[in-house]
């Protein structure tokens, strides 16, 4: 990883070093969830946990991603291949739940046992 300016402690990691970094060395088989909007929450009648295809995960990673510089179109497409080949696992789920503070111990119990049960 290289120092990204003099003056902060931040790293940029290379493309060969991406799914490294963000799965802190090694992917796990835990899932990955993401919320689901304020408007599927909104419709929702109940607890929801659906897989994502490759499409949306990177989608999801994509619009939570912090990009120093979205001018170097060379850095985006090598590190957007190499997104596209870690998300391609079926690991990635959306979370959909009315949002009622009652529920949460039910929600946490809910992504528990998904979280340890064959996906």
């Amino acid at each position: 990883m290289t120092q990204v300016a003099h003056y902060a402690e931040k790293k940029r990691a290379g493309c060969r070093q991406l799914p490294a970094v963000v799965f802190g060395g090694q992917r796990s088989s835990t899932p990955d969830l993401f919320l689901g909007s304020s408007a599927e929450s909104a419709a929702a009648d109940a607890i929801h946990i659906a897989p994502l295809t490759p499409h949306e995960a990177f989608m999801e990673v994509v619009q939570t991603a912090y990009k120093l510089d979205i001018t170097d179109s060379e850095r985006l497409r090598i590190e957007f291949e190499n997104l596209g080949r870690v998300l391609a696992s079926p690991l990635f789920f959306r979370l959909t739940f009315p949002r009622n503070f009652s529920l949460l111990r039910v929600v946490r119990e809910a992504v528990q046992t998904h979280a340890v049960s064959d996906v």
